[in-house]
């Protein structure tokens, strides 16, 4: 096969594949129906999982349509700036990139072969950048400026997800989204764990200064698709602690 022809094999298939799965209501959206479904077939194939590294399964990858879903419930638009903690393959921050178009997209994983794939496979842009680093160790000053975060955290143990805690409280979270795949008592429960104290301002910001997603009439929970079953993302929204 030519290589034209191949390309054009390629191309439909990328199509077929987004007609068939993906709920992106932009019927101009290129990202939708060619970038990103080719890039997260890459992302999700045996080969890419770098599963070797203890940090990297594929099970806790989100789909592309999950992505795309949580995105546009989580408010991210070309206003955004978007952060995902623990980004593994860095999908999602290209579909943040691609399909929702915000300023700027940045991740931050543990695990460098993660992010070398991620550099070497997402499109490129001024507006897509990644970081190496442990968030108990080293928090990137970029990622304060985020306006929305996304945390696929269901693996993370008491002390990072103190860490994470500490992190967006001192950014004062000032009516930033947060989308979390652990309940905010799941948090509290770290908090106390890694010895925090229930009159400590860390830990009465997280349990009283959060505004859940009712009161602004669009709901606390997404259904996504992780690891090949449906899961809870829950959306929150932060106010100053002040």
């Amino acid at each position: 096969m030519s290589k034209r022809k191949a390309a054009e094999s390629s191309l439909a298939g990328d199509q077929a594949y987004a007609k068939a799965t993906l709920p992106c209501p932009r019927p101009d959206c290129v990202a939708c129906k060619v970038v990103l479904p080719a890039l997260w077939r890459r992302g999700t194939h045996p080969d890419s999982n770098l599963g070797k590294t203890e940090v990297g399964p594929s099970r806790e990858k989100i789909t592309h349509s999950s992505a795309v879903y949580m995105l546009d419930r989580l408010g991210v638009d070309n206003h955004s700036v978007f952060v995902d903690i623990g980004c593994g393959h860095g999908l999602v921050c290209a579909a943040a990139a691609e399909h929702s178009l915000c300023k700027k997209s940045m991740g931050i994983d543990l695990a460098s072969e993660l992010i070398g794939w991620a550099i070497g496979n997402c499109p490129q842009t001024a507006k897509l950048s990644y970081y190496t680093g442990d968030i108990c160790e080293a928090w990137p000053v970029a990622l304060d400026e985020a306006t929305h975060y996304f945390c696929n955290n269901r693996d993370f143990p008491p002390t990072v997800l103190c860490a994470m805690a500490h992190k967006l409280y001192y950014n004062r979270m000032v009516w930033r989204r947060f989308a979390s795949a652990k309940s905010i008592s799941d948090i509290l429960g770290a908090l106390k764990r890694c010895g925090m104290e229930e009159q400590h301002d860390v830990y009465r910001f997280w349990s009283g200064h959060i505004v859940y997603e009712p009161f602004l009439s669009v709901g606390t929970r997404l259904s996504v698709t992780l690891c090949g079953s449906r899961q809870r993302i829950r959306i929150y929204v932060m106010i100053n602690a002040g």
